[in-house]
């Protein structure tokens, strides 16, 4: 049984909550409780409504926003021309990563590529924008496989089966055939996008999270020993996390680049 804003179940329990006044709890001065929390009750579902909105950024949805906006609108904003051989510009598609998973993005990647869009490591122009993005290039032969791809799967951006994916549609598992390919995007990405993360300058971090926590003590008069010791302590254990971070991606990308080098990969190209 869901429950969010919209369902029967939660607008009737907040309806119940709002009419227990006086009468229904015997005391006056629960009265305010009763409305407060039917507030809170309200807000709740509210939030949960607008968090499964923003869960639903699935693949099929982002493959279709590469097609449309790389389709004849015309240029669209964040997405730049290509020029090909014959003189004829093609639009490229760029993105950050929509979701908290590398590995469904290198899932996307591989669809995309279906329909003749290769994953081509991060946008050059976007590098200083302080958030990794990824950009799309078309293939020699974009029309040709996006023809063949819509052939074989023509329900695709309809809630059909997408190329190299299991029927269901959550999880959306890869298949056997495609697997090895999503591992060596996974790879590819995961390289970049450490790699970006990695070029972020750490300086600010030295000084912003002690300035933070010592305008939190002044503000609420905690300027102490106690307080102090408090605030060292917390600035330490964030400053060898984000330490320990930078280690982490360092390994990871290590890890990859191994990977595929052994698969006789060269990345970056």
């Amino acid at each position: 049984m869901s429950a969010h804003n919209g369902s029967p179940y939660g607008k009737s329990a907040s309806k119940a909550m709002k009419d227990a006044g006086t009468k229904e709890t015997g005391h006056r001065g629960l009265e305010s409780a009763c409305d407060d929390f039917a507030n809170s009750w309200d807000y709740g579902f509210g939030q949960l409504s607008k968090l499964r909105e923003r869960g639903e950024v699935t693949l099929r949805r982002h493959l279709r926003k590469l097609l449309r906006e790389t389709g004849s609108e015309g240029r669209p904003s964040g997405s730049h021309r290509a020029p090909t051989a014959s003189g004829e510009a093609e639009a490229s598609f760029t993105t950050e990563v929509p979701w908290p998973s590398l590995w469904k993005f290198a899932q996307f990647a591989y669809i995309a590529e279906q329909y003749g869009y290769r994953y081509s490591g991060p946008d050059p122009e976007l590098r200083d924008s302080g958030t990794p993005f990824f950009v799309f290039r078309p293939l020699p032969d974009a029309r040709e496989r996006a023809d063949r791809t819509r052939e074989r799967f023509p329900g695709a951006l309809n809630g059909g089966r997408l190329p190299g994916m299991r029927a269901w549609p959550v999880p959306v598992l890869t298949l056997p055939g495609a697997r090895s390919e999503v591992r060596l995007l996974h790879a590819r990405i995961v390289i970049d996008y450490y790699g970006a993360l990695g070029r972020q300058r750490i300086r600010p971090w030295l000084i912003g999270i002690p300035t933070v926590f010592l305008l939190f003590l002044l503000v609420n008069g905690e300027l102490h020993a106690t307080g102090l010791r408090v605030a060292v302590g917390l600035t330490a254990a964030l400053l060898i996390a984000l330490a320990a971070s930078r280690v982490f991606m360092r390994r990871r990308r290590a890890a990859h680049e191994r990977l595929l080098e052994r698969s006789g990969v060269r990345w970056p190209p």
